[in-house]
């Protein structure tokens, strides 16, 4: 897979499959649980892999964001997995970096699954496996109220530099929807390596603006409600 293909595949995902994996995600577990608790519980314990991986996901994020992280927690409580992991809030020292943080299962997760779904007809091992690690990462990528609640404590910290970046991230995406309808009328083809500058670039430059680390405060980002 060449690398323009490869951006290729992660515009897709954030335009289209992460909105569509993360509402069938919550939609099939509320589906689930009213209809049959104990179908419900047996799909809470087979999940287990996806709670791991979102974990992971945030974990990951973290280190690449040079965010101190603490112990990670994975626990069975009243029939429910679920997971956690302990973060230095006050060394998120900006939106955009809280906001990949708190998100990082939703689309790490959903590009994973996508590729799978892609890749499925010539993966060499059994079905049966490509379909439970399919169900892993489509437990994995759902977003839990931890998650919304530390991305909340984020943005209410400098609630102006907050806005900043938005405003940093949102401007290259109109730039870049703008770029695609007025490319071909300019008489100019379109290219994907523009159109990914322009959608990223506000996120690269918010993503850098770091201010001197405060002291360490923990907090919690993890999965299930």
């Amino acid at each position: 897979m060449t690398l323009d293909v490869f951006i290729l595949f992660c515009l897709v995902d954030a335009l289209v499959c992460i909105p569509f994996f993360l509402i069938a995600s919550l939609g099939f577990k509320a589906i689930i649980r009213r209809v049959n608790k104990n179908a419900a519980r047996l799909l809470e314990y087979l999940g287990f892999p996806g709670v791991v991986l979102h974990e992971l996901c945030h974990s990951l994020m973290c280190r690449f964001f040079e965010i101190p992280v603490g112990e990670h927690r994975i626990e069975v409580n009243h029939h429910r997995v679920t997971g956690s992991v302990e973060v230095e809030l006050k060394n998120v020292h900006t939106f955009t970096a809280g906001f990949l943080v708190c998100f990082a299962p939703l689309y790490l997760l959903s590009l994973a699954l996508m590729l799978l779904l892609v890749w499925w007809p010539f993966l060499p091992f059994h079905w049966a496996l490509k379909l439970y690690l399919a169900y892993s990462f489509f437990i994995g990528l759902q977003v839990s109220n931890k998650d919304v609640r530390f991305l909340a404590k984020v943005a209410g910290k400098k609630p102006r530099q907050t806005l900043l970046e938005t405003g940093l991230i949102l401007l290259p995406v109109a730039l870049a929807f703008l770029y695609i309808m007025g490319a071909p009328l300019l008489g100019f083809g379109f290219s994907i390596w523009f159109f990914a500058i322009f959608l990223v670039g506000g996120t690269l430059l918010s993503a850098a603006i770091w201010s001197h680390r405060q002291p360490q405060h923990r907090d919690i980002l993890g999965s299930g409600n």
